[in-house]
């Protein structure tokens, strides 16, 4: 095996103490021909999120690597990403998986990575994702919500798709230094925007196509109370994202050229109760 670190994978955590040992689990049950890293930021936790880390990180030392925040990050408004996972981060490729959300196939980075190599014009793989309760029992959901043949999307018909959130973060694969040049210098509909995960399939299908995957191989979980969606729930978040995307459609359609009534951000902004 390769002593390079192939796969970087992001993992945020706060006051999951009864999700991440599924999390943790889905990380290191991975089959590969190759390295990877698993880098957890606790932001903080009141609970028993970061001593559940370090236990994990004790037991796969070559896996698991904790970051523990002393103070909360994400009340200070500071980007996480950017100012945590950025510096720490050195794989070929990223994933992303939350500390409430978790991987369910073993082969799933495997085959991600396999996609990507095989197909140098995709810098972004997705595949099929399961919405579960909080009790981890499936709500009948999927993403994407429709039929999706597996191989490349090109980047308009991702689009398209796009308009009803059709694929979830714990699926996503970066190319790192695609995902690298993002972060250290992000377009500026990236600025102006609540919602990152919408940015990233915006930022990945301006690059060239998206491989798509038709296996479910991750489960979203729905109704965490310290989920990002459950916090916009609270005060006018949502009015605020509401007007974020706005700004960010405005910044955006430039970019890429693409006609309103084509735009994932459209939907957002008129419907955005739908996604809160």
């Amino acid at each position: 095996m390769d002593s390079q670190v192939m796969v970087s994978i992001c993992c945020a955590a706060y006051n999951h103490e009864k999700y991440i040992r599924r999390t943790l689990d889905g990380f290191v049950s991975q089959v590969t021909n190759f390295k990877y890293e698993v880098i957890v930021n606790d932001d903080a936790s009141p609970d028993k999120t970061a001593e559940i880390i370090r236990e994990y990180e004790k037991k796969y030392p070559d896996i698991i690597h904790g970051i523990y925040q002393t103070e909360n990050q994400y009340s200070k408004n500071i980007d996480i990403t950017e100012k945590i996972f950025l510096p720490a981060v050195t794989g070929k490729y990223v994933a992303i998986c939350e500390g409430d959300d978790y991987w369910t196939d073993p082969s799933k980075l495997q085959r991600q990575v396999d996609a990507l190599e095989k197909n140098k014009d995709c810098f972004f793989c997705v595949h099929k994702t399961v919405e579960v309760s909080e009790d981890e029992q499936p709500t009948g959901i999927t993403f994407p919500e429709v039929e999706c043949t597996e191989g490349k999307i090109l980047p308009d018909e991702f689009l398209m798709m796009g308009q009803n959130y059709q694929f979830q973060t714990s699926s996503y694969l970066f190319n790192g230094d695609m995902w690298r040049e993002y972060e250290k210098n992000p377009p500026e509909f990236k600025t102006v925007c609540a919602v990152g995960d919408e940015t990233y399939m915006l930022y990945f299908a301006s690059l060239g196509p998206v491989y798509y995957i038709d296996s479910a191989m991750s489960c979203y979980r729905r109704g965490v109370p310290t989920s990002w969606s459950e916090r916009q729930k609270k005060g006018n978040r949502s009015e605020n994202i509401c007007k974020s995307a706005e700004k960010w459609y405005v910044h955006f359609n430039p970019t890429m050229n693409i006609q309103k009534e084509n735009f994932m951000i459209y939907a957002l902004f008129e419907n955005h109760n739908n996604y809160i």
